[in-house]
């Protein structure tokens, strides 16, 4: 549905955009942030209304004509060129009857900067500023409020919005559709109806530096139908009515070091979008989940922060051949990191505590790698793998001092478990039920409440190699059959292993108690307390005869 909504959105664009005549289509600034969005102050050289400059108009109206025309009725100064580009600055711009936009700029090939001005009061579903098939704009430290939309640029290339306010729009604060090479810097696009920035059908723009906060209904920042190659950084998004930040079938961007707080559904979105990287981004205290990727191939979302959400931290799903890492996932109600129907996923150096459940789930997966996380003081279990999940690699991660087991295998065989620390937790430090042909090796599963190693309903798995101290059973195997436990250190258990129900299971060579001294025979502690007792008497005599030539 959300997605449809967007492609209505966009296609009412083009059917606005229907009556200009269309032929075809890099700059760069930076200043700080504007953040007073309610500021009302007008721009206050002229007014004028239904404005539209076709640079290709051969004739002219009151109210139309091309560069030469605006510059007759003191619309704007300059001759268009990189040195001297048409300007247009201190003016109002609001509707009154006509097409409905405030002022429309196409077919443009000069320079032009708009400055200073003010965009208000379009007609119902229309534009404030709308800019179409031109190239080399700048708008800067304007006004954009109370239309139906606040800029749209269709078609637009090597143009830059910074500095400017946009703010209550009826439908979306800016919107980009089919343009290239575009920065939008440093905005402030917040408290539109729907929608704060969208880019639809738009390549290789630049977002940065904007404030796109409490936008009603949607988003703060969408990137929507194939919008690829765009970068979406240093951007504050919180507290809108969907998500932070969306990509919707759009590909190779990057999302980097964004704030996306308190949105009512998510941080970061992503649905069908493949090869994007996310990260350094900052995404707390969403109302579900921070950052979401279903049906999203090949992305790397690494050294994030999601904390504070009522589902998870981070959440995929039918994503294929994606990496999570370095990420921090703390005080999630249900579990740091989940992980579903995905394969040949890699999720490593992540840390995942106090989640109030799971701290890394991984569900109905195969053929992926969990590695080097530390997972710690999490209400359920450290790291659980479930339902099916296959042919994984669980590797040197920390799962210690968990309310449950450091980490659970249910339900998935064929796994491989090596070289982990499961040590302090509440239960067991490994705990496999109703698994089969799963290795587990050189692991340590250290001081837990119960077992070390713990099997339940689970058969011809191979126990080899671990060190399992301290705990109630060093290994107990409860109904698991067919076992081998081999070459591992059980010292100092209330037992060393222990089986019930169980047939067939082999124990060799397992260390059941620290190592001793050599072995000294009944004869050979005689023979040293006599020669003891004789030194001694040897030392006393001395004594004696010394003390009594004196």
């Amino acid at each position: 549905m959300y997605k449809n909504k967007q492609k209505v959105i966009f296609f009412s664009v083009i059917f606005l955009l229907g009556s200009i005549t269309v032929l075809t289509i890099s700059t760069s600034f930076h200043s700080q942030i504007a953040i007073d969005y309610d500021s009302t102050s007008l721009k206050t050289s002229a007014t004028f209304t239904d404005v539209e400059i076709n640079a290709l108009a051969t004739t002219n109206t009151s109210n139309t004509g091309n560069w030469t025309w605006a510059k007759s009725i003191g619309l704007c100064t300059g001759s268009g060129t990189l040195g001297s580009p048409y300007i247009i600055a201190n003016h109002v711009f609001e509707y009154s009857s006509g097409v409905g936009n405030c002022l429309t700029i196409i077919n443009s090939r000069v320079y032009f900067r708009i400055r200073d001005c003010t965009f208000r009061n379009s007609a119902f579903s229309f534009v404030g500023l709308l800019i179409v098939n031109s190239t080399n704009g700048e708008v800067t430290d304007c006004s954009i409020y109370g239309n139906y939309e606040g800029i749209v640029m269709a078609d637009v290339n090597d143009t830059e919005i910074r500095d400017s306010h946009i703010y209550g729009n009826n439908d979306i604060g800016l919107i980009l559709v089919n343009s290239r090479f575009n920065t939008i810097n440093n905005n402030n696009v917040s408290a539109n109806t729907e929608w704060g920035i969208i880019l639809a059908t738009s390549m290789y723009n630049t977002i940065s530096n904007n404030i796109a906060n409490d936008n009603l209904n949607e988003d703060g920042i969408t990137l929507d139908i194939e919008s690829n190659y765009n970068d979406v950084n240093f951007n504050t998004a919180n507290n809108n009515g969907n998500a932070g930040i969306f990509l919707d079938d759009s590909h190779r961007n990057t999302i980097s070091n964004n704030k996306a707080n308190d949105n009512f559904q998510f941080g970061i979105s992503l649905d069908i979008s493949t090869r994007n990287i996310i990260s350094k981004n900052t995404v707390n205290s969403n109302n579900i989940m921070g950052i979401l990727g279903v049906d999203s191939d090949t992305n790397l979302i690494s050294q994030n922060t999601a904390n504070h959400h009522s589902v998870a931290g981070i959440y995929l799903e039918n994503c294929d051949d994606s990496t999570i890492s370095d990420n921090t996932v703390y005080n999630n109600t249900i579990m740091g990191i989940y992980m579903v129907n995905l394969n040949n996923m890699t999720c490593t150096d992540n840390l995942a505590y106090e989640n109030k459940m799971w701290g890394i789930y991984l569900y109905n997966s195969d053929e992926s790698v969990i590695e080097n996380n530390n997972a710690h003081h999490n209400n359920f279990y450290g790291i659980y793998i479930n339902s099916g999940s296959q042919v994984n690699v669980i590797k040197s991660n920390l799962a210690r001092y968990n309310n449950l087991s450091g980490i659970y295998i249910q339900s998935s065989s064929n796994n491989l478990l090596i070289d982990n620390i499961a040590s302090y937790n509440v239960e067991h430090g490994i705990f496999i039920e109703s698994s089969n042909n799963i290795v587990l090796s050189s692991n340590t599963a250290n001081d837990n409440e119960e077992n070390g190693i713990h099997l339940l309903n689970s058969n011809s798995n191979t126990i080899i190699s671990n060190t399992a101290n301290n705990n109630k059973n060093g290994t107990f195997l409860d109904g698991s059959n067919n076992n081998k436990v081999i070459d591992n250190v059980f010292v100092g258990n209330d037992d060393c292993y222990n089986e019930t129900g169980s047939t067939g299971n082999i124990f060799e060579n397992n260390r059941c108690s620290a190592p001793g001294g050599l072995p000294i025979d009944l004869s050979t502690i005689l023979l040293i307390l006599a020669i003891v007792e004789g030194a001694v008497i040897a030392v006393i005599a001395l004594t004696y005869f010394v003390r009594k030539r004196k």
